[in-house]
């Protein structure tokens, strides 16, 4: 089981990382907005501007934070983050540094 993270909706001043919603519909920070996807597709959820991420790997990066006024779970757009998720931020933009252990192996 996979998250879908949005390397091209996430911008470094965003609080926290995109993730693509159900059925491929939307654009989501919070993880129960989120899509979990048991098969992701080469070429349309591994991609330049997407990928894919173990699901019980982006799970240990959700945190709890108030947002408008109700408590949600969403993974903090922070170096921390940005590291375990294999990322870097260049020229304002998140690219991937591949880590095997965390994006999906085919």
């Amino acid at each position: 089981m996979y998250y879908i993270i949005s390397l091209k909706h996430t911008r470094k001043t965003d609080e926290f990382i995109t993730l693509w919603g159900r059925d491929n519909k939307g654009y989501f920070w919070v993880k129960s907005e989120a899509g979990i996807y048991e098969v992701p597709e080469e070429g349309y959820h591994n991609t330049e501007s997407s990928f894919p991420v173990k699901k019980e790997e982006a799970d240990k990066l959700f945190i709890e934070v108030p947002y408008c006024g109700k408590n949600i779970l969403a993974i903090p757009n922070n170096n921390e983050s940005v590291k375990k998720l294999g990322l870097k931020w260049k020229r304002g933009q998140l690219e991937r540094q591949i880590d095997e252990n965390i994006i999906q192996n085919n």
